[in-house]
This record gives C-alpha cells, sequence and structure tokens, in this order.
C-alpha cells in the first residue's frame, strides 16, 4: 500500500494502464488530495519513482504499513469465499442488549 498525497486526476493516469491491471490499482480515494494505491510492492516501487520523476509539484508518496491489501481490487476473489464463510448468520433477527451506567 502506498500513500499519495495528490489530486487522483494526476496520478490515475500512471496507475490505469492495462499491462499494469491486475497489478495495481486506486485502492482508496480519502481526500481530493490524499489517495491509496495498491499492489504489488515492487510494481509500486517503480510507480512511486515516476510519479515523483514526472509529477511536478513533486507529490509527496508514502509506503502505508500492513501485511495485506486492503480496499484493493486485488481482493475480489476472496468475495464468494467470505460470503460462503457467513452465509449461517441470519440477518433477519437481530437482537441487541445495551447496558449503560
Amino acid at each position: 500500500m502506498m500513500g499519495v498525497l495528490a489530486d487522483a486526476k494526476i496520478i490515475e493516469p500512471f496507475v490505469n494502464k492495462p499491462e499494469l491491471e491486475s497489478l495495481v490499482g486506486m485502492a482508496c480515494y480519502n481526500a481530493p488530495q490524499s489517495i491509496v494505491l495498491s499492489g504489488d510492492p515492487i510494481i509500486l516501487e517503480k510507480l512511486k519513482t515516476e510519479i515523483e520523476t514526472n509529477v511536478v509539484p513533486q507529490p509527496k508518496a508514502m509506503f502505508l504499513p500492513g501485511s495485506y491489501f486492503f480496499h484493493a481490487p486485488q481482493l475480489e476473489y476472496l468475495i464468494p469465499r467470505i460470503l460462503k464463510e457467513v452465509s449461517f448468520i441470519s440477518t433477519s433477527f437481530l437482537l441487541f442488549f445495551f447496558h449503560t451506567y
């Protein structure tokens, strides 16, 4: 994961290349000038260099700690498995108890 302090419209051309489609993606739009990229760390490192070299003014890009991609297109394949794993949960009746002091 890599955070980039720049407008998404400026960064998208670097990310949205056909050859990178399954390797990296725009993971999260946090704010107009703050986006998160996810994907292969080696490709992200190359993108970081490419972005910092070619965008003026130079945006700040930093790697984010974590052991897995979140908000990532690379996780789409997990959706059917997750839905299957939680299918036993009934949403027709939920009872919550609240305790306050």
